[in-house]
């Protein structure tokens, strides 16, 4: 989901600053994404952990602290973007 909502924010805004995140715990196996835009954080899926709801535009919040190991996500290979970008534009995909 984080990396749909990149391709979209990327094509539609023609934003070159959008960044997806992984977030791990110390454990190693647990890990969470969000998206960043300058330093604006969104997290569709935010919804999935207790007493969480999705993160439109936010600064902080206590789940990416729960996460402490931060990275840029460089890999964008296992989403096509091109197949997301025509989907977009047919109106499949609703933005």
């Amino acid at each position: 989901m984080s990396l749909i909502l990149t391709y979209l924010l990327e094509e539609k805004y023609e934003l070159d600053n959008v960044r997806v995140f992984k977030g791990s715990k110390a454990c190693g196996y647990e890990h969470h994404f969000w998206v960043m835009v300058g330093d604006w954080i969104y997290d569709l899926t935010a919804h999935q952990f207790a007493g969480h709801d999705p993160k439109i535009g936010v600064l902080a919040d206590p789940l990416f602290f729960s996460y402490p190991d931060w990275s840029v996500e460089q890999s964008r290979d296992f989403v096509d973007r091109a197949c997301v970008i025509a989907a977009y534009r047919r109106g499949v995909i609703p933005f």
